[in-house]
Protein backbone atom coordinates (compact mmCIF):
# COMPACT_ATOMS: atom_id res chain seq x y z
CA UNK A 1 0.00 0.00 0.00
CA UNK A 2 3.08 2.62 0.97
CA UNK A 3 4.31 1.76 -3.08
CA UNK A 4 1.46 2.72 -4.42
CA UNK A 5 0.77 5.95 -2.65
CA UNK A 6 4.15 7.04 -2.59
CA UNK A 7 3.77 6.27 -6.10
CA UNK A 8 0.81 9.02 -6.50
CA UNK A 9 2.51 11.46 -4.66
CA UNK A 10 5.58 11.14 -7.36
CA UNK A 11 3.13 12.16 -10.37
CA UNK A 12 0.24 13.76 -8.82
CA UNK A 13 1.34 17.22 -10.29
CA UNK A 14 0.40 15.36 -13.82
CA UNK A 15 -2.24 13.95 -13.34
CA UNK A 16 -5.44 14.35 -11.23
CA UNK A 17 -5.96 12.81 -7.86
CA UNK A 18 -9.41 10.90 -8.59
CA UNK A 19 -7.69 9.31 -11.53
CA UNK A 20 -4.32 8.30 -9.60
CA UNK A 21 -6.26 6.52 -7.26
CA UNK A 22 -8.58 5.08 -9.58
CA UNK A 23 -5.58 3.58 -11.61
CA UNK A 24 -4.00 2.39 -8.19
CA UNK A 25 -7.67 0.71 -6.75
CA UNK A 26 -6.78 3.22 -3.59
CA UNK A 27 -9.86 4.78 -1.70
CA UNK A 28 -9.17 8.94 -2.16
CA UNK A 29 -10.02 9.00 1.47
CA UNK A 30 -6.89 6.79 2.04
CA UNK A 31 -4.86 8.74 -0.29
CA UNK A 32 -6.26 12.27 1.63
CA UNK A 33 -5.38 10.84 5.20
CA UNK A 34 -1.41 9.49 4.53
CA UNK A 35 -1.40 12.82 2.80
CA UNK A 36 -2.18 15.35 5.87
CA UNK A 37 -0.36 12.23 7.99
CA UNK A 38 2.83 12.64 6.16
CA UNK A 39 2.63 16.77 6.48
CA UNK A 40 2.15 16.85 9.95
CA UNK A 41 5.29 14.40 10.51
CA UNK A 42 7.23 16.70 8.03
CA UNK A 43 6.55 19.85 9.83
CA UNK A 44 7.25 18.06 13.40
CA UNK A 45 10.39 16.69 11.98
CA UNK A 46 11.03 20.89 11.16
CA UNK A 47 9.96 21.42 14.37
CA UNK A 48 12.38 19.23 15.85
CA UNK A 49 15.28 19.82 13.71
CA UNK A 50 14.63 23.96 14.93
CA UNK A 51 14.08 23.24 18.36
CA UNK A 52 17.67 21.21 18.42
CA UNK A 53 19.37 24.05 17.29
CA UNK A 54 18.00 26.46 19.84
CA UNK A 55 18.80 23.58 22.69
CA UNK A 56 22.49 23.54 21.43
CA UNK A 57 22.81 27.24 21.10
CA UNK A 58 21.79 28.01 24.50
CA UNK A 59 23.97 24.96 25.78
CA UNK A 60 26.69 26.61 23.93
CA UNK A 61 25.70 29.86 25.41
CA UNK A 62 26.10 28.80 28.84
CA UNK A 63 29.38 26.71 28.18
CA UNK A 64 28.22 23.80 28.17
CA UNK A 65 30.51 20.91 26.37
CA UNK A 66 29.93 17.25 25.55
CA UNK A 67 33.25 16.55 26.19
CA UNK A 68 33.98 17.96 29.81
CA UNK A 69 30.31 18.50 30.90
CA UNK A 70 30.97 21.16 32.06
CA UNK A 71 28.29 23.66 33.40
Amino acid sequence: MDAKIDAIFSIEKEYSIHTLCEAFSIRRSTFYHRSRRQNKKDQLEKEDKELTTAIMGVLEWIGYNKKYKKR
